[in-house]
């Protein structure tokens, strides 16, 4: 929608090139650090002046080749101490920011909830490797 109200007739990471050139950033998040990484950041670096900063997020399973490539970025954020290590190690700048919310939330979730309490929830991944979830 964007492309056609816009009078561009592209796709994919070139017409994403041209919504961050309109909006002139001055730091770049990227959570698919997978697809947009390496050659690619320091290409929109090229194209976009603006951008100061770009900033990786990975928080699942890597390729040697991915963690290379997350070389480009300024700084790698991650849920996993594990792989904060593994990125310290490869040289990168990492942050670890631990999945969280406010609790004072659930204050309020619990007054308009009317949904049947579970005994128990899962939202995630399971990843049966050595280094991840062992069963």
């Amino acid at each position: 929608m964007w492309a056609m109200e816009n009078s561009f007739q592209l796709e994919g990471k070139e017409l994403l090139i041209e919504q961050i050139k309109k909006i002139e950033p001055d730091v770049i998040f990227l959570q698919d650090s997978s697809n947009f990484n390496g050659e690619w950041i320091d290409y929109i670096k090229s194209k976009i002046p603006s951008i100061k900063m770009t900033i990786g997020w990975c928080c699942y399973p890597f390729t040697k080749t991915q963690l290379r490539l997350y070389k480009n970025f300024d700084f790698m954020i991650t849920c996993s101490p594990i792989f904060a290590e593994k990125f310290r190690d490869a040289g990168l700048k990492t942050y670890c920011l631990m999945h969280a919310f406010e609790k004072t939330i659930l204050d309020k979730l619990n007054k308009v909830n009317n949904e049947q309490q579970l005994d128990l929830l899962f939202n995630g991944s399971l990843i049966a490797s050595e280094e991840f979830h062992n069963f």
